[in-house]
C-alpha cells in the first residue's frame, strides 16, 4: 500500500513590492537616542580625579629629619558661614595659627591671598586638608575648593621647582595642587 502525497500549491499573495513598516524601529531609536544624550551629558559633568593613598615600604622620617626640615601643615575647616585656616608645623606641638574668614566671595578672596602669600614664601607647601561638617551644603564646599584650586585674576602663577612633579590632571597654575577631603564627626 503506497500512499501518494499531493503538494499543495501556495496561494499567491498580492502582486507588487514588499513593504516594511519602519515606524516601530524609528520609535525605538528615538527613545534610545534621547537616553544616550541624557547619559552623555551627565557623565561629562562633575568629573573629579581622585587619587587613593597607598601604603609604602619607605620608613617614616626620623624626628631629627623632621626637626631639621620643618614643614607647614595647612588645614581648612568649612562651617556653615565661615572658613577657618589652621596653620601648624610638623616639628612643634604649639597651638596652630588660626585665621577665620567669611564664607562669601570677599572672605574667600582673603583666604586665597593668605595661602598665596604662604606658598610664595615656602614653595614646599603643596597640599591642604579640608575638613567639613556633614550639614555644610555642597555648593559652599565647591566654592572653597575652587578658591583653593583656581588662582584669582591678577595673581601670577606660583613658580615651581624644576624637579617638582605636578599631579596628573592638575593645572600647573593651581594654587594648591593636592587637596585632601575629610569630615568632622561630631
Amino acid at each position: 500500500m503506497s500512499r501518494k502525497f499531493k503538494l499543495k500549491k501556495r496561494s499567491k499573495g498580492p502582486e507588487g513590492p514588499v513593504e516594511i513598516n519602519v515606524t516601530p524601529m524609528i520609535d525605538m531609536f528615538s527613545v534610545l537616542n534621547s537616553f544616550l544624550l541624557m547619559a552623555a551629558v551627565f557623565s561629562a559633568s562633575g568629573l573629579v580625579r581622585v587619587e587613593i593613598p597607598f601604603l609604602s615600604s619607605k620608613p617614616p622620617p626620623t624626628q631629627e629629619e623632621v626637626d631639621k626640615n620643618p614643614q607647614k601643615v595647612l588645614t581648612v575647616v568649612v562651617d556653615l558661614d565661615s572658613v577657618i585656616l589652621d596653620v601648624s608645623q610638623t616639628n612643634t606641638s604649639q597651638n596652630p595659627q588660626k585665621d577665620k574668614f567669611d564664607l562669601n566671595p570677599s572672605g574667600l578672596d582673603k583666604l586665597q591671598g593668605k595661602i598665596y602669600e604662604m606658598r610664595m614664601a615656602d614653595k614646599r607647601i603643596d597640599k591642604v586638608t579640608i575638613m567639613t561638617e556633614l550639614d555644610v551644603p555642597y555648593e559652599k564646599l565647591v566654592m572653597v575648593l575652587d578658591t583653593l584650586r583656581i588662582l584669582a585674576p591678577g595673581r601670577p602663577p606660583i613658580p615651581l621647582a624644576a624637579d617638582y612633579k605636578v599631579p596628573y590632571g592638575v593645572d600647573r597654575n593651581a594654587l594648591i595642587p593636592k587637596i585632601i577631603l575629610g569630615n568632622i564627626i561630631l
